[in-house]
């Protein structure tokens, strides 16, 4: 979903680069809705900027209501916004990860297999619908030598 038609050309051929011809491409959060509602799919790409309703609120409504599959599947948020605050929206909003546009297709490719291996677990709250937004550090491998250097 993106409200700017130059930037949904370019996301629909950065997905023709990498196999898929027919992305739902959406100008607006009622066309996305639309589509959510009548078909299952693998994964969002939404701009955080569009005309209706902005990509916040358009990620809350698809993991609150869309229900399932929908509103499980793995979200990306692009926004041309990189403040901290902005980061920490798009994180509480649902979606699986945050990336600045403009983004390249390596990049946007590296973000889809990530958000694709995704483990972490669903989280439905009060207060918070989406992904963990918890990342586990564990450290190395149990039994596993770790050499301290110190300086």
């Amino acid at each position: 979903m993106d409200s700017q038609p130059e930037g949904l050309d370019i996301l629909a051929q950065t997905f023709a680069g990498f196999g898929m011809h027919t992305p739902h491409r959406c100008s607006t959060a009622a066309e996305a809705m639309t589509v959510v509602r009548d078909r299952e799919l693998n994964l969002a790409i939404v701009d955080s900027a569009v005309s209706d309703m902005d990509g916040y609120e358009f990620v809350r409504w698809l993991r609150r209501s869309a229900g399932k599959p929908n509103g499980f599947m793995p979200v990306i948020l692009l926004t041309g916004h990189t403040k901290a605050s902005h980061i920490y929206k798009g994180r509480d909003c649902g979606a699986n990860l945050v990336v600045r546009k403009p983004v390249s297709p390596m990049v946007l490719l590296q973000r889809i297999m990530w958000a694709a291996r995704e483990t972490r677990s669903f989280v439905d709250a009060p207060n918070y619908c989406g992904p963990d937004r918890r990342f586990k550090v564990l450290g190395p491998p149990r039994g596993s030598r770790v050499a301290a250097m110190t300086m």
